[in-house]
């Protein structure tokens, strides 16, 4: 692995809210947030309280020394347009090798249909549990095999839509223990479920050296036995990269707050930490603040991930703990 990028780094109404926006033209009737008017700002490249869905974007050299690059994406939700549009040209020019698809939810597929412009491979390899294959059936029908097929034996115009390959990683379920896969050839993935709401499964991925694991956990209220034995027999986690929807002690039925994803951290200690899926109740800056109080404490290096962090995963070592 060569590094990671935040497309996205926000929760599913993204930042800033749009009722925020609304009330900054007086049409919701109460005062726009300081997060979503500081995110309104400038360059949302150079603004870290602006933030997508979230989406990630790992860069895999093929070989030591090579120059080619493939590249594989984490979920692609309603903002990836916009993000694709911000961060691919510098990151990903030549297009997307494979997706990875954590669940079914809008801010997780609803950016599938824009893949047509940004795919490298055709048909563009997309794995995903068959929970999420299923539903993805329903949203999508004209990016299924069958479409495809009918249009041939119709012999109709090809239609100019994605083309898809799609990779079932299985029956896993909330008592399942894990899948591995590789999205390009070399690339070992790890998928194991987690709870995101009550008996709704999202899957979190592990991937890079057993000593220094990078581990993505984006969407979760709770985590299986069986999942948790999994975190903790990784020899270490170098990064991880965990839910966290709002700064206050209240527990939400689909995410981790503050408290719960510290519990997390704590109970497995990464290297580093970066929370994702924030909404406009976090302010980058005091925000990161506030965290770093973990490093001087307890020895946690724990910080909220933005939109367009690179994260080199190869040189983490090599790093001092982020400020940023």
């Amino acid at each position: 692995l060569l590094d990671a990028v935040f497309l996205g780094s926000g929760g599913s109404g993204a930042t800033p809210h749009l009722h925020c926006l609304l009330a900054t033209r007086g049409v919701s009737g109460t005062a726009p947030c300081n997060v979503c008017l500081s995110a309104l700002e400038g360059d949302p490249r150079l603004n870290k309280n602006y933030r997508g869905n979230p989406c990630l974007l790992l860069r895999y050299r093929v070989a030591k020394g090579s120059d080619e690059v493939k590249h594989v994406i984490i979920d692609c939700g309603k903002t990836f347009r916009e993000a694709a549009q911000r961060w691919l040209p510098i990151y990903a020019p030549s297009g997307i090798d494979a997706v990875i698809l954590t669940h079914e939810h809008a801010d997780a597929i609803l950016g599938i249909d824009d893949l047509r412009a940004v795919q490298q491979s055709r048909p563009l390899p997309i794995y995903a549990s068959r929970q999420c294959l299923n539903r993805l059936e329903h949203v999508f029908p004209y990016l299924m095999p069958a479409a495809a097929a009918e249009r041939r034996e119709k012999k109709l115009e090809r239609l100019f839509v994605a083309a898809l390959d799609w990779r079932d990683l299985g029956c896993l379920t909330l008592d399942s223990e894990h899948a591995r896969f590789e999205p390009v050839e070399g690339l070992d993935v790890e998928a194991f479920p987690v709870e995101h709401g009550k008996d709704f499964m999202s899957l979190a991925f592990a991937l890079g050296p057993d000593d220094a694991k990078f581990v993505y956990i984006s969407d979760v209220s709770s985590v299986p036995a069986q999942t948790m034995e999994r975190l903790r027999s990784f020899g270490n986690i170098a990064t991880l990269v965990l839910d966290c929807l709002h700064p206050g002690a209240d527990m939400y039925p689909t995410h981790f707050s503050l408290p719960q994803a510290l519990d997390l951290v704590r109970a497995i200690r990464p290297l580093k930490t970066l929370f994702v899926g924030m909404t406009h109740h976090f302010e980058h800056e005091s925000g990161n603040e506030d965290l770093r109080q973990l490093l001087h404490e307890e020895s946690l290096d724990v910080q909220l991930a933005f939109d367009g962090k690179r994260v080199p995963i190869e040189s983490y070592y090599l790093e001092q703990p982020a400020c940023g």
